[in-house]
């Protein structure tokens, strides 16, 4: 939906609502349903950040022995790119950057 879509329905429901002084009676279910959908975030936030520090220090060191792998890698690339076999020793390698580098066009793709 296009932002002046968006807008103009906004400016409509506004309009709709504008005439309704009173709040309906509903004996406290609107009070009772904000509260419980904000307690319901805040747990949800807590959980997702307490997740991603335990993931971070799980994959810490994985990280760390890679980079310095990847580091030795790319090292011996730039010394050596113009001898062909590395294309044999690095087929794992090659595959994963190509990957990397697939991974945002196709997100795009499916926006």
């Amino acid at each position: 939906m296009s932002n002046q879509q968006s807008r103009t329905n906004d400016r409509n429901l506004a309009a709709l609502f504008q005439n309704l002084d009173t709040p309906l009676p509903d004996d406290g279910f609107t009070e009772l349903v904000v509260r419980r959908v904000g307690r319901r975030m805040w747990w949800r936030r807590a959980i997702l950040v307490s997740v991603a520090v335990i993931g971070g220090a799980f994959a810490f060191l994985p990280l760390l022995y890679f980079s310095v792998g990847l580091s030795g890698v790319l090292m011996d690339l730039a010394l050596h790119w113009n001898d062909p076999r590395w294309l044999n020793e690095y087929k794992e390698v090659l595959l994963a950057a190509l990957v990397a580098l697939a991974v945002p066009f196709s997100m795009r793709l499916l926006d």
